[in-house]
């Protein structure tokens, strides 16, 4: 049984690689000795068991916060390594941010696919899931959609809450100061919700709250939206909710492990549901179009 340390798999590139000067310099002769004798993982061992994630689609989906963590102190040709694997845009970001010199490495798809496991194994170490395990629900459908989109959909969810605080308010100077800091099409969906009676709502905290947290109005959006969605996310397949929260940065992924119920709130659930799906029909119309066929 190959041990799949971050050492062993560095080294197992430089073997294959042709990089024996550098291989020497990093590990004692006796470590050397025994990857020498320890043949290469084949393609049938690298193959991912039927319903597991395809190794590409894992990392697309994948904010790279999470894969962040791994690379504290390791050596630049390791993150350099491991960069190599990454779709492009995430590795960009990974490179920019670790302010990393070193050029990523040309990989064989065998040698790309073993070092794509060892890292989804350290982020992820449970079962990883294609889309095709996700229980399919009306609720389900937002696998589908990326981190900034999810951002999306959790602030005009926000929005909900937003309308019941300012149900009550007559101050036009406090009504301006809230619309300042909203889009144009955010103050349509606002007014839209104004019109609108909701039988539930999350407990209301003030618009001084709103307005005068030091995080700021749009921090406070961003938090109810995400509570009102994990309300609705309750009691739906647990792969669904891993999905959703490796979609996300690891700040908002948080609330989304704290918040999220094994079993629906009712009659909270139902009736967020159908707000997240009106909001999903709203602003991603053209989603499943894209994503079928």
């Amino acid at each position: 049984m190959i041990d799949k340390s971050w050492h062993f798999t560095c080294a197992l590139i430089e073997k294959f690689h042709g990089k024996a000067e550098l291989l020497k310099a990093s590990f004692s002769p006796a470590l050397i000795e025994k990857l020498e004798q320890t043949p290469m993982p084949e393609d049938k061992g690298a193959v991912i068991p039927s319903g597991f994630i395809d190794i590409p689609f894992g990392f697309s989906s994948f904010h790279f916060s999470w894969i962040l963590p791994l690379f504290q102190d390791r050596s630049d040709f390791e993150k350099a390594l491991f960069i190599s694997v990454l779709p492009h845009d995430m590795g960009t970001q990974l490179r920019n941010r670790l302010k990393i010199k070193e050029r990523p490495l040309s990989l064989t798809p065998r040698v790309r696919k073993w070092v794509c496991e060892e890292m989804l194994a350290k982020i992820c170490p449970h079962v990883l899931f294609s889309e095709d395990v996700i229980e399919d629900s009306p609720i389900s459908k937002l696998q589908m959609l990326s981190k900034r989109e999810l951002e999306l959909l959790s602030d005009y969810i926000g929005l909900f809450d937003l309308a019941e605080e300012l149900r009550k308010v007559i101050d036009k100077p406090t009504i301006t100061k809230v619309y300042a800091e909203l889009s144009s099409k955010e103050i349509v969906f606002l007014e839209q919700c104004l019109t609108r009676r909701f039988l539930w709502r999350l407990p209301p905290i003030g618009l001084d709250t709103w307005l005068k947290n030091p995080l700021g109005f749009r921090h406070v959006l961003q938090k109810r939206g995400l509570a009102r969605l994990c309300v609705g996310l309750s009691g739906e397949d647990p792969f669904l909710i891993e999905k959703l929260i490796f979609t996300l940065d690891m700040g908002r992924a948080k609330i989304l492990k704290h918040l999220v119920k094994s079993s629906p709130i009712e009659p909270a659930t139902t009736l967020v549901q159908k707000q997240i799906l009106e909001l999903f029909d709203l602003l991603f119309a053209n989603h499943q179009k894209l994503h079928s066929g």
